[in-house]
């Protein structure tokens, strides 16, 4: 189902290190302070990645893929609150067996892990075919909607679903990718348009078929989540909040 292609975002921000493991193995032995610097010399050490594909044009990537950089800025984000072996063990508990079972994790175990949690992450989303899928579904639904709706909605929908992108990039640190603000708003210009929804079995046209698809990617796809990032589904009904005002008063 669609909603395995969903928006990765995970805040960064530009938080120091607090976390006193963190602390010590970054800021005491390497002047390291914040999780961007902290992920920049985990990659010149032990050297930088791409999974899936990016299309950045200014905060935040429409396609499905990261850098391990980013990655790691994410997770030390994020650790730094809870502890990177808490973290660890909660967020990939077989790969933190793997690498040791570690409260206070090692520099290299950090890393060691974070390369089984990428691998995990790329074969749980599948990001060479979610990009596929997603450049088809989202042409598709456009082309449909400016079809039936005209240009105004669906140029307005794009706008507002461009900008909220926008700013979760921003606030993500560059972390976040994805296009599926931009797919569940489109989903939700189709389900909310006027035309009633008894004429679907009156006379069906190709906007109908578009919103029974999209009711049910939309119910799956917020109820459902395979990454278990609740921001993810918020996405989603941000999507579809969109495309239902931009009918009401757009």
């Amino acid at each position: 189902m669609f909603r395995r292609r969903l928006n990765t975002f995970i805040p960064t921000g530009r938080r120091r290190l607090v976390d006193k493991h963190l602390q010590t193995i970054f800021s005491k032995f390497h002047g390291l302070n914040t999780p961007e610097e902290a992920a920049e010399w985990m990659v010149k050490q032990y050297g930088d990645r791409k999974s899936g594909e990016e299309f950045r044009p200014l905060f935040h990537n429409y396609a499905y893929g990261f850098h391990k950089k980013r990655f790691l800025a994410a997770i030390f984000s994020i650790g730094h609150k809870v502890g990177m072996g808490k973290f660890m063990k909660m967020h990939d508990h077989e790969n933190w067996v793997k690498v040791g079972s570690p409260t206070e994790p090692t520099i290299v175990q950090i890393n060691d892990w974070s390369e089984l949690f990428m691998t995990k992450t790329e074969s749980m989303l599948n990001y060479n075919n979610a990009n596929k899928y997603n450049l088809f579904i989202n042409a598709t639904l456009i082309l449909i909607n400016f079809y039936y709706l005209g240009l105004k909605p669906v140029g307005l929908t794009l706008l507002i679903g461009i900008l909220l992108s926008e700013g979760m990039g921003y606030i993500a640190g560059g972390a976040a990718c994805g296009s599926s603000v931009l797919t569940y708003a489109m989903f939700g210009l189709a389900v909310f348009t006027k035309r009633p929804f008894g004429q679907i079995f009156s006379s069906p046209n190709f906007l109908d078929l578009v919103r029974v698809f999209a009711l049910v990617e939309t119910i799956s796809g917020i109820a459902g989540d395979p990454t278990g990032q609740r921001i993810a589904h918020g996405a989603h009904a941000c999507g579809v909040l969109i495309g239902f005002l931009v009918n009401r008063y757009g």
